[in-house]
């Protein structure tokens, strides 16, 4: 019998052998926990992916009970249904990346390159010379997340409560079971981020640094621009999908080279290697593991019926 489970801690450090073994046995998965299916073939995830008609990324297009659930957790969140990037269809997803991407420009994010090598040499300057140090907590992590303040146009002083809100607000939108008070954290969160940007974009009508929530709020496009709520998720949405999982693919990319010695001395010998050292690693050991789509009506993939 199948059997699948995401949360177990051996599933966590290594899932590739649950993920081959669930593949074998039922590659197109019900599973009762998550209430959905689970694709472990490439040719079923490819065309889940390709056929954008059948399947999206906003749950409240989904057939069955989804769309109600969601729904109502949507009306309990302190988030709203103000739509999001990662979960929006046509037409909202290209007109919210319409307006957004008018603040990654090449420019900018080759300027954000120089400062990602400059946080990293900081951050490495502050390890004593020939000691071991906690790879995660020292560089991978807090590197993305003061490359992201600096991207978004924050001070030193604004950094951390900005992120706090953002985490919280995570947790609402992650949904299971949660406490009262998670909810009430929420909300508390939403209202400070709110006066925040309000604040933010007060004090820096004008602005020529060309930072994210700057050019954002100035961006403009055949008349629309983006909500106050709008341009707080896409700060949370910045935060969270930025910084997590990039420090885990650092993470996971020592852990590889580490793992294959071999390789590593290839790297050190000819840093030329190292881009597609990183490229490779995403390939091989990949930050996220999973891929969430909606059957907006009654379908078949992989030979089962998909209701």
């Amino acid at each position: 019998m199948a059997f699948f489970n995401p949360f177990r801690p051996s599933y966590v450090q290594d899932p590739y052998p649950a993920l081959a073994r669930l593949r074998a046995d039922d590659p197109v998965f019900r599973s009762r926990e998550l209430d959905g299916w689970v694709l472990t073939r490439h040719a079923d995830c490819a065309y889940v992916l390709r056929e954008q008609a059948l399947f999206g990324n906003d749950p409240t297009t989904a057939s069955g009970g989804m769309r109600a659930h969601v729904e109502d957790a949507r009306a309990k969140s302190p988030l709203g249904s103000a739509p999001t990037l990662g979960a929006a269809d046509p037409p909202i997803h290209p007109r919210l990346r319409g307006l957004i991407g008018r603040a990654f420009t090449p420019r900018m994010v080759e300027d954000e390159r120089a400062v990602a090598a400059e946080v990293a040499g900081t951050l490495l300057d502050e390890v004593p010379a020939g000691q071991p140090f906690e790879f995660m907590s020292h560089l991978a992590e807090p590197l993305p997340v003061i490359v992201i303040s600096d991207l978004l146009g924050l001070d030193d002083d604004e950094r951390g409560p900005v992120r706090a809100w953002a985490q919280a607000l995570v947790r609402v939108i992650a949904g299971g079971e949660l406490p009262p008070d998670a909810y009430r954290e929420g909300e508390a969160a939403k209202a400070a981020l709110l006066d925040f940007l309000r604040s933010y974009t007060e004090r820096h009508a004008g602005d020529t640094s060309k930072k994210v929530i700057s050019i954002l709020v100035e961006a403009e496009a055949q008349g629309d621009r983006l909500s106050l709520d709008e341009l707080l998720l896409f700060t949370v949405f910045l935060y969270t999908a930025g910084s997590g999982p990039t420090a885990y693919m650092l993470g996971n990319a020592l852990a590889a080279l580490l793992a294959h010695p071999a390789a590593l001395e290839a790297v050190r010998t000819d840093r030329s290697l190292l881009r597609s050292a990183l490229e490779e690693s995403l390939r091989w050991d990949s930050a996220t593991q999973v891929l969430l789509r909606f059957a907006h009506e009654d379908c078949e993939v992989g030979g089962r019926k998909i209701t």
